[in-house]
Protein backbone atom coordinates (compact mmCIF):
# COMPACT_ATOMS: atom_id res chain seq x y z
CA UNK A 1 0.00 0.00 0.00
CA UNK A 2 2.91 2.39 0.92
CA UNK A 3 4.03 2.25 -2.96
CA UNK A 4 0.44 3.50 -4.08
CA UNK A 5 0.32 6.02 -1.49
CA UNK A 6 4.20 7.47 -2.47
CA UNK A 7 3.21 7.55 -5.79
CA UNK A 8 0.25 9.52 -5.01
CA UNK A 9 1.99 11.64 -3.35
CA UNK A 10 4.19 12.15 -6.01
CA UNK A 11 1.63 12.89 -8.62
CA UNK A 12 -1.57 14.41 -6.35
CA UNK A 13 -3.12 11.45 -7.14
CA UNK A 14 -3.31 8.07 -8.29
CA UNK A 15 -6.31 5.50 -10.36
CA UNK A 16 -6.65 2.52 -8.23
CA UNK A 17 -9.44 -0.23 -9.04
CA UNK A 18 -10.77 -1.08 -5.09
CA UNK A 19 -12.15 -4.39 -4.62
CA UNK A 20 -14.59 -4.61 -1.40
CA UNK A 21 -16.78 -6.97 0.09
CA UNK A 22 -20.12 -7.41 0.34
CA UNK A 23 -22.51 -9.59 2.64
CA UNK A 24 -23.30 -12.64 2.06
CA UNK A 25 -21.80 -12.70 -1.65
CA UNK A 26 -18.94 -14.95 -2.06
CA UNK A 27 -15.62 -13.10 -2.93
CA UNK A 28 -15.60 -14.91 -6.38
CA UNK A 29 -19.13 -14.17 -7.19
CA UNK A 30 -20.48 -11.92 -9.99
CA UNK A 31 -23.84 -10.93 -10.90
CA UNK A 32 -25.66 -12.85 -13.23
CA UNK A 33 -29.00 -11.55 -15.32
CA UNK A 34 -31.61 -11.60 -12.34
CA UNK A 35 -29.35 -10.13 -9.42
CA UNK A 36 -31.26 -7.36 -8.76
CA UNK A 37 -31.11 -8.41 -5.19
CA UNK A 38 -27.29 -8.98 -5.05
CA UNK A 39 -26.78 -5.39 -7.30
CA UNK A 40 -28.42 -3.50 -4.56
CA UNK A 41 -26.47 -5.34 -2.12
CA UNK A 42 -23.15 -4.05 -4.26
CA UNK A 43 -24.77 -0.86 -4.28
CA UNK A 44 -24.68 -0.24 -0.72
CA UNK A 45 -21.77 -1.52 0.06
CA UNK A 46 -20.10 0.47 -2.50
CA UNK A 47 -21.83 3.94 -1.09
CA UNK A 48 -20.33 2.73 2.44
CA UNK A 49 -17.17 2.80 1.22
CA UNK A 50 -17.40 5.79 -1.07
CA UNK A 51 -19.19 7.64 2.87
CA UNK A 52 -15.74 6.26 4.35
CA UNK A 53 -13.41 8.88 1.78
CA UNK A 54 -15.63 11.91 2.88
CA UNK A 55 -13.08 14.40 3.94
CA UNK A 56 -10.84 13.22 1.27
CA UNK A 57 -9.94 14.04 -2.48
CA UNK A 58 -10.84 11.31 -5.02
CA UNK A 59 -12.78 10.94 -8.10
CA UNK A 60 -15.01 8.21 -9.26
CA UNK A 61 -14.80 7.38 -12.78
CA UNK A 62 -16.41 3.93 -12.51
CA UNK A 63 -18.88 1.76 -10.36
CA UNK A 64 -19.63 -1.44 -11.67
CA UNK A 65 -22.91 -2.98 -10.96
CA UNK A 66 -22.23 -6.68 -10.50
CA UNK A 67 -18.87 -6.77 -9.52
CA UNK A 68 -17.65 -5.29 -5.80
CA UNK A 69 -15.48 -3.13 -7.48
CA UNK A 70 -14.89 0.76 -7.72
CA UNK A 71 -12.46 2.74 -10.43
CA UNK A 72 -11.26 5.87 -8.56
CA UNK A 73 -8.73 8.21 -9.05
CA UNK A 74 -7.58 8.91 -5.07
CA UNK A 75 -5.11 11.22 -3.04
CA UNK A 76 -2.88 9.96 -0.91
CA UNK A 77 -5.23 10.23 1.98
CA UNK A 78 -7.93 8.63 0.12
CA UNK A 79 -5.39 5.72 -0.11
CA UNK A 80 -5.02 5.51 3.22
CA UNK A 81 -8.37 5.92 4.31
CA UNK A 82 -9.34 3.01 2.07
CA UNK A 83 -6.78 0.63 3.62
CA UNK A 84 -7.87 1.62 6.78
CA UNK A 85 -11.45 0.51 5.79
CA UNK A 86 -12.54 -3.24 6.78
CA UNK A 87 -14.44 -3.85 3.88
CA UNK A 88 -11.84 -2.91 1.42
CA UNK A 89 -10.51 -6.20 0.53
CA UNK A 90 -7.40 -5.15 -1.96
CA UNK A 91 -6.67 -2.43 -3.78
CA UNK A 92 -4.27 -2.29 -6.62
CA UNK A 93 -3.21 0.41 -9.15
CA UNK A 94 -5.19 0.96 -12.17
CA UNK A 95 -3.09 0.03 -15.07
CA UNK A 96 -3.40 -0.82 -18.91
CA UNK A 97 -2.06 -4.56 -19.48
CA UNK A 98 -1.41 -6.06 -22.69
CA UNK A 99 -3.48 -8.81 -23.78
CA UNK A 100 -1.95 -12.56 -23.76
Amino acid sequence: MSALVLKARQSGSVKIIVRFTVPGMPETAAVTSGGNDLEDRISVAAESVLKGLSGTRYRVYRRYTSLPLIALEASPEAIEALASMPDVADIREDTARPLH
